[in-house]
């Protein structure tokens, strides 16, 4: 192939890609703040957690955080 990338150059380029967002997935510890999100859903809808403004604030505040960074590296990990 003259001019453009081999077969063999793309695949070599999408197992480096792979390599480095799977370590940018470990380093920002996606996983555990889904899990910490998922518990987060789950306190808050404890009848407990509901008589605590205060901690239902705090765990909202926190959630809220936890989306957002999760949604944002969806979109980067869809590119």
């Amino acid at each position: 192939m003259s001019g453009g990338i081999s077969i063999k150059e793309l695949e070599q380029r999408i197992e480096e890609l792979t390599e480095k967002s799977e370590i940018l997935l470990s380093s920002l510890g996606i996983n555990k703040k889904r899990s910490r999100l998922k518990e987060i859903c789950d306190l808050l809808n404890s009848p407990d957690v509901w008589a605590d403004n205060t901690k239902m604030a705090e765990l909202n505040k926190e959630k809220r955080l936890l989306e957002t960074g999760i949604v944002l590296f969806n979109q980067f990990e869809n590119l």
